[in-house]
């Protein structure tokens, strides 16, 4: 007859104890929302029930730092995952009350949300004086500046209607789709006069430095320059000392 035993340093902890025989598993972990219960190896009063599974399906509760105690690695790793997701579970349901909490206060809205509102209408706000103010100035400049645009009209709708029609030859040869050019798009924008244009129309000649006004100046005598040589327009070189003497006076204030 075989009477030899284990020696007591390798047994494990939870079968000396009588709670089962060993190997064990660790079976998952049962939150009672409060200390309801006591843990069958040491017998303190616990709410986290770790559940442990012995090798013949026996199942028992103890608390988690007796599982730590058993130095078995697979068992507290195992344990160490169910309590992390228990705890981002319970922060979730945490956040979830609180916004809950907010809502009901609120009317139905969470305070992150009246801020977001708030916040969205002080940016619609702002848009709309930044807008009214773009408008106020648009006004001034065309007033301010209407000797330029008188000037510089003929030769932007005259402009703008050849560019019409070269769009609409490149439509009828490549089988494009005929295209209306914008009222207010006599020039490229990224022209020379298109930009020229941008800015009269933005900014008041008055509000303008001398080397503004000078370099405004340069864009534009270049920029008609290239509109009589893709026009092949023989008449109009006097249209440029015009338009030099009304964004470049002799008299210019910096000058």
């Amino acid at each position: 007859m075989n009477t030899t035993t284990k020696p007591r340093d390798l047994i494990h902890v939870f079968e000396a104890a009588g709670l089962g025989i060993a190997p064990f598993t660790f079976a998952g972990e049962v939150d009672n929302g409060k200390v309801t219960t006591t843990c069958d190896y040491c017998g303190t009063g616990i709410r986290y029930e770790e559940i442990i599974r012995d090798s013949k399906g026996k199942t028992f509760k103890v608390g988690c730092e007796c599982v730590r105690k058993t130095a078995d690695h697979h068992m507290i790793s195992l344990m160490a995952e169910a309590e992390k997701s228990r705890k981002a579970r319970q922060k979730a349901e945490a956040e979830a009350a609180k916004l809950q909490a907010q809502r009901d206060k609120n009317g139905g809205q969470t305070d992150g949300e009246i801020q977001a509102a708030k916040r969205a209408d002080e940016e619609a706000q702002r848009q709309e004086a930044l807008k009214a103010e773009k408008e106020a100035i648009r006004a001034e400049s065309l007033k301010t500046n209407r000797a330029v645009f008188d000037l510089l009209m003929p030769w932007a709708i005259s402009h703008q209607t050849w560019r019409q029609e070269q769009w609409n030859d490149l439509a009828r040869t490549y089988g494009g789709a005929p295209r209306i050019l914008p009222a207010g798009e006599y020039f490229d924008p990224s022209t020379f006069l298109g930009s020229v244009w941008e800015q009269l129309e933005s900014k008041p000649l008055m509000s303008l430095s001398y080397r503004q006004r000078e370099a405004l100046t340069g864009a534009a005598v270049k920029g008609l320059k290239r509109v009589r040589k893709v026009r092949c327009l023989t008449k109009g070189a006097a249209i440029y000392k015009e338009v030099q003497a009304i964004l470049l006076p002799e008299d210019s204030p910096g000058k």
